[in-house]
């Protein structure tokens, strides 16, 4: 059984989009504490977020057709721990380190590592959703 996947990815997709402000040091360029890749995706629209772990999911060789859920979870051994439901039901943990690279695993496949289950806390429902006048 293959829990992760080691093929570090870039993810571009959202990362380059605010990734393009200037850096006036080389030094801080690379210190991985100026500015944490799992930040960076928290500050992108929920659009922004799916894509780029969408695009995180793809580059590892796994099958997602549309992230529709994505969220920020937890910190799990130095990295963020990120979840993501697909269109097709595939449920994803997406661990991001802190320059860029990211590991993803199944959800169904964390109990047995010993790592933190998924979480996806139930959407509103409609009537939920609606606004009383």
């Amino acid at each position: 059984m293959r829990l992760f996947v080691f093929r570090p990815v870039v993810m571009l997709a959202g990362l380059a989009l605010i990734g393009c402000s200037q850096v006036h040091n080389r030094r801080e360029a690379t210190t991985p504490e100026t500015k944490p890749a799992s930040d960076r995706i928290a500050r992108l629209s929920p659009v922004w977020q799916r894509a780029t772990l969408l695009q995180a999911i793809d580059d590892n060789g796994q099958n997602c057709d549309q992230v529709t859920r994505a969220r920020y979870q937890q910190q799990v051994r130095g990295m963020a721990m990120w979840t993501a439901q697909c269109h097709d039901g595939g449920r994803w943990a997406i661990y991001v380190g802190a320059q860029a690279f990211a590991q993803v695993a199944r959800c169904s496949e964390l109990a047995a590592s010993g790592l933190p289950a998924c979480q996806f806390p139930e959407l509103p429902r409609r009537a939920e959703l609606s606004v009383h006048a």
